[in-house]
């Protein structure tokens, strides 16, 4: 199980963290192909914003801008990454 983010996919303007997460989305694929013809799992989850603790923003607008580029209009939480990792990681 890998934990990236959805800049392996998406422009952050941080050429070597994107890279990097590029990096972690190739390698699931390839470990995937490798493993899956003989039942091993390999996934990844790429959260969007996730912040480790409240983000102040200085304005409406900036939080406004920020919540418009996210399709459910928030931001997401540790819990719910936390349930997608446990869903992945279950036998069932």
């Amino acid at each position: 199980m890998f934990v990236s983010s959805l800049h392996d996919s998406f422009i952050r303007t941080v050429p070597h963290y994107s890279a990097s997460k590029a990096a972690v989305a190739m390698l699931v694929n390839e470990l995937a192909h490798e493993f899956g013809p003989h039942g091993i799992r390999v996934n990844a989850v790429s959260p969007g914003f996730v912040p480790k603790a409240p983000v102040p923003l200085a304005v409406d607008t900036e939080r406004d801008r920020i919540r418009a580029l996210i399709p459910l209009g928030r931001v997401g939480e540790p819990r719910q990454v936390a349930k997608v990792l446990a869903v992945l990681l279950c036998d069932q």
